[in-house]
C-alpha cells in the first residue's frame, strides 16, 4: 500500500478564498505540458482544512477544448497506471468517440506513456495527461500520431485565491505560492497563510 501524505492548512488571513495543492515537475516536457489545479478547498478566515493523498498515478483524458490556462480539465477517463508494469496505453478515436485501450507494460520502467494513433483529430479537442490519486495533475492537447511521454518526479505546491479543481494553471503569472518540501521520512505538513499573506510551512 502506498504511504499517505497530507497537507494541513490553516487560513490566517483576512481573505476568503480557494486553498489548491497543485505539483510542478522539471521532468516534463517543457512545451505544451501545463499543471492543473489539482486538490482545491474554500477556507474561510481563521479556518483550517486538510488535503490527503497517496502517491499512486492514472492516465486521464477529457474533451476540454482548446488547452489554455483558465480552462477547466474534467476528466472523462481515470485509468490507474503505475510507473513500472501498467506504464504505457493506447489512446484512440474510434466511432466519434475517445478512449483509452490497450493498458500494458511499456518498454522504458518509470515512465508514462500515452501512444495517440493517427485516428485523433489533428485541430481536434481532447486533453491527455496522468494523475496522481486518482485525481489529473499535468495535461496535453492530444495530437494525431504522438507518443506523450512523462517522467514524474513532482513537487508540490500551494496558493491561494479563486481555484476550481481541473483548472489549467499558469504557475508563471501566480505571484504567491509556495513549496511545500517533504523531508525524509515526513507526511504530514502544516501550511499557514499568515496575516500579511506570507506562508509558513512546517512539518506537522
Amino acid at each position: 500500500m502506498s504511504q499517505q501524505y497530507s497537507i494541513t492548512f490553516t487560513n490566517n488571513s483576512q481573505m476568503m478564498g480557494t486553498a489548491c495543492v497543485f505539483q510542478q515537475d522539471n521532468n516534463m516536457p517543457g512545451y505544451g505540458v501545463f499543471p492543473l489545479a489539482w486538490m482545491t478547498r474554500m477556507c474561510a478566515p481563521n479556518m483550517r482544512t486538510s488535503f490527503t493523498w497517496t502517491p499512486d498515478y492514472c492516465f486521464v483524458w477529457a474533451d476540454a477544448g482548446r488547452l489554455m490556462p483558465g480552462v477547466v480539465f474534467n476528466p472523462s477517463q481515470v485509468l490507474p497506471a503505475d510507473l513500472n508494469n501498467q506504464n504505457e496505453v493506447t489512446f484512440d478515436y474510434r466511432n466519434g468517440a475517445y478512449a483509452f485501450y490497450n493498458l500494458q507494460k511499456g518498454r522504458q520502467n518509470g515512465t508514462l506513456t500515452i501512444q495517440e494513433t493517427s485516428s485523433i483529430p489533428m485541430n481536434g479537442t481532447a486533453l491527455v495527461g496522468i494523475g496522481m490519486s486518482g485525481a489529473a495533475t499535468f495535461v496535453v492537447q492530444a495530437m494525431p500520431n504522438m507518443n506523450q511521454l512523462f517522467r514524474p518526479a513532482p513537487t508540490y505546491w500551494m496558493a491561494f485565491d479563486q481555484f476550481i479543481t481541473g483548472h489549467v494553471l499558469d504557475v508563471d503569472s501566480m505571484a504567491n505560492i509556495v513549496e511545500i518540501p517533504f523531508p525524509a521520512g515526513v507526511y504530514s505538513m502544516n501550511v499557514t497563510l499568515n496575516p500579511n499573506n506570507t506562508w509558513t510551512v512546517s512539518p506537522q
